[in-house]
């Protein structure tokens, strides 16, 4: 690790410097719409649709840093590759975007400053083409895989087929409702859960359908796309704006072989886990009656009794983003990115909390943050014994999305640096 590092990681303050950005002769620069971006949701939101624009530049870009102080644009010149492989400048950092290099032939290296890749534990490697030879939907391309590759880690992915409806009388009283059975035509179940599956620790999703969510039915308002697909293909039918869906009792029976509906912790304390990779304090269940989550820091005021923590208290936990930072670096030569990337170690602080997990009114839960404190061991565990050809089901493996992720993880690797 070099000097650069060791001063980042030292006390990771605010240092003194500016970044001036210039676009060399002939570079060109475009200006795309947010939607469609994997991992970015500014767009989202009332009044956020045209707040956002994605700016891309076709070419090499000049970036001139200024100081004040010698000793700093000194160390940071003589550790240039490091200073960008801490990451980049912007919205959605983490996921790649806003991220620079330095290319190998800048002026930066003339004085024989060493040169090498961006810093990161692990890598994969990806060649997003898109149809039209379009270098900004190449980009796009570039985003959703890094997407889905985070969402194959942490909550796993489900992709749903054309809608699917019969009709049954699920309330016993003679009268037929609307059953939602579509069916997935693609579904990865999360490493993390797959991980803690084999240590024999119980997943946190499965916690909270067991105590939040275990009634046979909820039934939910359909979405107009859903009720013009029930008045096509049932008739005869009333309350056809009324939709059910399957509780988690009905799911066990249903889906029963499922590993994720198996008792793997007979006892021991119960935990958050999907939380480590960036605190979500309001979640939508749609399936379960458009149910709201909400996630709320607790503090104990009795022995074994947890309340709200208000929001000006010291020590309040509001946001923990996710500690997984990625860097897409684009190899010329070989004409594909590289994506670099590493968890940063979970602060002590936040693994020994609590969180109130609010379903209505009535119902709650208490859980406390998951004891990981270095993710870095769940990518380990995937080089070492994960295969994807084991992991996913036959009937899902003509899917797009199979093919792109049995790519970057038959790519992932370690580093050498």
């Amino acid at each position: 690790m070099d000097e650069w590092k060791q001063v980042w990681e030292k006390d990771k303050k605010s240092l003194k410097y500016k970044i001036k950005i210039e676009l060399y002769e002939g570079a060109g620069i475009c200006w795309q719409e947010c939607q469609g971006w994997g991992s970015f949701f500014g767009h989202m939101g009332t009044g956020n649709h045209n707040k956002f624009k994605m700016s891309f530049v076709e070419g090499s870009l000049k970036m001139i840093i200024h100081s004040y102080s010698k000793g700093l644009l000194d160390l940071i010149n003589e550790n240039i590759c490091s200073f960008f492989s801490i990451g980049g400048f912007g919205n959605r950092q983490s996921k790649g975007y806003g991220f620079f290099f330095p290319e190998k032939s800048s002026d930066a290296f003339r004085n024989n400053n060493y040169y090498h890749t961006p810093y990161k534990k692990f890598f994969f490697t990806v060649s997003p083409t898109a149809k039209s030879d379009d270098w900004v939907e190449t980009g796009k391309l570039l985003f959703n895989y890094i997407d889905l590759f985070y969402r194959s880690l942490r909550s796993g992915i489900n992709i749903k087929d054309k809608f699917k409806f019969v009709k049954k009388d699920i309330n016993d009283d003679g009268n037929d409702e609307i059953l939602n059975t579509t069916e997935s035509v693609f579904y990865f179940k999360s490493l993390l859960f797959k991980f803690l599956y084999e240590k024999r620790i119980q997943w946190d999703k499965k916690t909270i359908k067991e105590k939040l969510f275990n009634r046979q039915y909820y039934q939910r308002d359909a979405d107009p796309r859903e009720i013009n697909a029930i008045s096509r293909r049932i008739s005869d039918i009333q309350n056809a704006d009324k939709v059910y869906e399957r509780g988690f009792d009905e799911q066990r029976n249903y889906h029963e072989k499922s590993e994720l509906f198996k008792t793997v912790q007979q006892n021991g304390e119960l935990y958050l886990w999907r939380d480590l990779f960036g605190l979500s304090t309001e979640e939508s269940w749609r399936n379960y009656g458009k149910a709201k989550l909400i996630k709320t820091h607790a503090k104990e005021e009795l022995p074994g009794t947890w309340i709200r923590r208000g929001n000006n208290e010291n020590e309040f936990v509001k946001r923990f983003k996710s500690p997984i930072r990625f860097l897409p670096f684009y190899e010329k030569e070989k004409n594909c990115y590289t994506v670099y990337f590493e968890a940063e170690p979970i602060p002590e602080y936040f693994i020994k909390q609590r969180f109130i997990i609010q379903k209505d009114t009535r119902a709650s839960l208490t859980l406390k943050i998951g004891n990981i404190k270095d993710i870095n061991i769940l990518f380990d565990w995937i080089i070492e014994k994960f295969d994807i050809e084991k992991h996913i089901e036959k009937k899902f493996k003509h899917h797009d999305n199979f093919d792109i992720l049995r790519k970057i993880y038959s790519s992932l690797k370690k580093t050498n640096q």
